[in-house]
């Protein structure tokens, strides 16, 4: 079964926290997990604002008001997190994208069902995660070592997406003589590119769905 939002952040917190921080919270009552998950909603829009390389320690504890030595008594590095960040907008798109499909109606078509994915991950990333877009926008510019304790989770996203491709076109709803597997990667490539060069200047989320599922429809719907 999926994890909710707020069991896959309580996961982290308790993989990550670092054992002297959880103790004494406990044993104070002061707000140790709320900071720390201050500073992780800091890093998420830092990252998405401005990219893995620009992505400071001075900016980050900015974003969370607290003095950036502040950081290492939740977080033993830059990397380490970065990595939670990361990790984190990764899970949750899997989270999401999970619970939304499975909420469709049950006579939803493949079609309709592709058509929905597209609008979930566009309308997850612009208006409710920050993670999203910064584990969209940087992901490929992870170190190796990072990428590489990421693939399982990122297995799973690409999974769906290939059953949602499937679906439609075992349904015959999809174009027979375009390749699949091509296709599939064309189509979220794009989607996931969007993090880069989207803002509200450009238009309302909701214009960027409708305009990005008509280009989906138009290029491989069958005629």
């Amino acid at each position: 079964m999926a994890m909710s939002h707020s069991q896959v952040l309580t996961y982290r917190k308790i993989r990550f926290m670092p054992t002297s921080v959880a103790k004494k919270t406990k044993q104070t009552g002061r707000t140790g997990p709320d900071t720390r998950q201050r500073i992780l909603d800091a890093t998420a829009r830092v990252l998405s604002e401005n990219g893995y390389a620009g992505t400071k320690l001075s900016a980050i504890a900015e974003h969370a008001q607290l003095q950036a030595p502040a950081i290492y008594h939740y977080f033993a590095s830059r990397e380490v997190l970065i990595e939670e960040t990361m990790w984190t907008g990764l899970a949750q798109m899997n989270v999401v994208m999970r619970e939304r499909l499975a909420a469709l109606p049950e006579d939803a078509d493949p079609f309709q069902r592709l058509l929905s994915a597209v609008e979930i991950h566009l309308t997850y990333m612009f208006s409710t995660s920050d993670y999203a877009v910064a584990y969209l926008r940087n992901h490929a510019q992870l170190p190796p070592d990072i990428r590489e304790r990421q693939a399982q989770e990122a297995t799973k996203l690409a999974v769906l997406w290939r059953e949602l491709f499937q679906a439609a076109a075992a349904g015959g709803y999809i174009r027979k003589d375009l390749d699949l597997t091509m296709m599939r990667l064309s189509v979220v490539s794009s989607l996931n590119i969007t993090s880069e060069w989207w803002t509200p200047r450009h238009g309302t989320v909701s214009e960027l769905v409708a305009m990005t599922q008509e280009m989906v429809r138009s290029a491989i719907a069958a005629r």
